[in-house]
């Protein structure tokens, strides 16, 4: 069984200020029947399987490769001319819209 693990915990209420002790549990593990793992060494198991999942979900190194497809779009120029030309598209399909339901 886990034992308790005592950490202490400072909580200021107003002007008074009150000690609070939260008790934490570790995992508990259980033992499989076969098996010869102490509770420690089934706790460290874990603790590196933890730590390889945690490294293969870490994307790769995407980064470089990514930042020269940034300059083949265009300037900068390009890129505000077409953004302006999409607002202007947009304005005009909201006002041909709001014309058909004011005359519908």
């Amino acid at each position: 069984m886990s034992e308790p693990i005592q950490t202490g915990h400072k909580v200021f209420l107003g002007n008074r200020k009150m000690n609070m002790e939260m008790l934490e549990m570790k995992p508990f593990y259980v033992a499989t029947p076969g098996s010869d793992l102490t509770q420690e060494e089934m706790e460290a198991a874990a603790m590196e399987s933890m730590g390889k999942k945690k490294m293969a979900s870490s994307p790769p190194d995407s980064e470089p490769e990514s930042a020269p497809a940034v300059h083949e779009e265009g300037s900068p120029e390009d890129i505000a001319a077409r953004i302006a030309g999409d607002r202007t598209k947009n304005q005009a399909d909201i006002l041909e819209l709001a014309k058909s339901q004011i005359d519908g």
